[in-house]
């Protein structure tokens, strides 16, 4: 319980509240604004507790220990913060929230808030390559994993009133399509007939904090001097934002065939979709490809004592 703001205060109530001895000198850098040496009164002990409280506003990739003592904790005191405002991580090799280090006199967390991991980048659409005698398909890119929100590795309580989520998974790229499975090459050897090519949607980034990158849609290689018919490129995937994981782009397409679309971000901690396969008939060029793993929510919830 923290002591008077202000009126009558003793040496005894400030000796109950630190657990220290009945003298002044004992109480030398109690608390935060108290001096580690020189003059000392009762009267700068008002409002004071031995438990260092502090309101945590939000933040990125935030390691709370070190941004304790920046807040001017002793590394001694007994520590509760409270979160109020969003904790992200700002790219998936990071957490959003690190609890690590020594905390002599306890740690106890109550989150009003979110931590929340960073969403997976959506996968590339598949494409495909064309030079004067064939053509291949560029398979399409998996979906970026989702990262991790909370790594805990020192013991504290935990209220969790909010939430606590990974990123979600960027979704995969789509198929890329061929009208025919073959080449025509004239008399020349220089002029590309028989077909029309179709790029396949690019992955939706996963949900995030901010703007899991978007998947690009497949394009076409070529070399050597080729004509070709009409390229039908695949669209680019939506950025993941705070609302939701976000849809792929669309395949290519024309009137009768079309690229597969990229798959959809995931939801928090969610894993991405798949990309879609080709539509409409057609030859498949390039491969599809998986979505993204969500994100872990907790690494260490064995360091954790969940509060009421």
């Amino acid at each position: 319980m923290a002591l008077p703001g202000s009126g009558a205060i003793s040496i005894g109530q400030v000796a109950t509240e630190f657990g220290r001895a009945n003298n002044m000198a004992a109480f030398y850098g109690a608390a935060a604004g108290i001096p580690a040496s020189g003059t000392i009164s009762l009267s700068q002990f008002y409002g004071k507790s031995s438990v260092f409280n502090v309101t945590l506003g939000g933040g990125a990739n935030v390691n709370l220990r070190s941004w304790l003592v920046g807040q001017g904790w002793n590394q001694s005191a007994p520590v509760a913060v409270t979160i109020t405002g969003w904790v992200y991580a700002t790219y998936t090799g990071v957490y959003a929230l690190v609890i690590d280090g020594s905390f002599p006199g306890g740690l106890t967390v109550y989150n009003n808030s979110s931590i929340i991991g960073c969403g997976g980048a959506g996968g590339p659409g598949a494409g495909v390559y064309i030079n004067s005698s064939a053509s291949s398909g560029i398979n399409a890119g998996g979906g970026g994993g989702g990262g991790p929100a909370l790594l805990v590795r020192s013991g504290v309580t935990l209220y969790n009133y909010g939430n606590i989520l990974g990123g979600g998974g960027g979704g995969g790229g789509g198929a890329s399509a061929a009208r025919a499975d073959y080449i025509y090459i004239d008399s020349y050897g220089s002029f590309f007939f028989g077909t029309s090519v179709f790029g396949g949607g690019g992955g939706g980034g996963g949900a995030t904090l901010g703007s899991a990158a978007a998947g690009t849609g497949g394009g076409v290689a070529y070399g050597g001097m080729v004509y070709y018919d009409p390229i039908y490129y695949g669209a680019t995937g939506s950025p993941g934002n705070s609302a939701d994981g976000q849809a792929g782009g669309a395949g290519g397409s024309d009137s009768s065939l079309t690229g597969g679309a990229g798959g959809r971000g995931g939801w928090w901690g969610a894993a991405g979709a798949s990309g879609g396969d080709v539509n409409n008939g057609g030859y498949r060029k390039g491969w599809n490809a998986g979505g993204g793993a969500g994100g872990v929510c907790i690494d260490g919830n064995g360091y954790i004592n969940y509060g009421a």
